[in-house]
């Protein structure tokens, strides 16, 4: 089996075919990274007089920056002792 490269209108076929659906990948790459920085103040539809007192709570930024931290991406690796799932498992089906 021989590879052929593609020709330019390969290319561009495979560009337009593809382009909508990498647009609102990006689009919502893009609308996470507002969520995730905390910049959504503006479309809380506060009244204008309580815009400067609004207060985004960085609850859910903390907590995946919490974990992100905890995790060692050099040395993915889940240990799970076994025993203690054998044990509940044959106590499940015991009952």
């Amino acid at each position: 089996m021989s590879f052929s490269a593609p020709t330019p209108e390969e290319v561009l076929t495979l560009y337009n075919d593809t382009a909508d659906d990498f647009n609102r990948l990006v689009s919502a790459f893009q609308e996470d990274d507002k969520y995730y920085e905390l910049d959504f103040l503006a479309n809380l539809g506060l009244p204008k007089e309580y815009e400067n007192d609004g207060v985004v709570l960085p609850t859910a930024r903390d907590i995946i920056d919490t974990f992100a931290d905890y995790v060692d991406i050099t040395n993915a690796k889940v240990s799970v002792p076994a025993g203690r799932i054998r044990t509940r498992a044959s106590r499940s089906l015991s009952n």
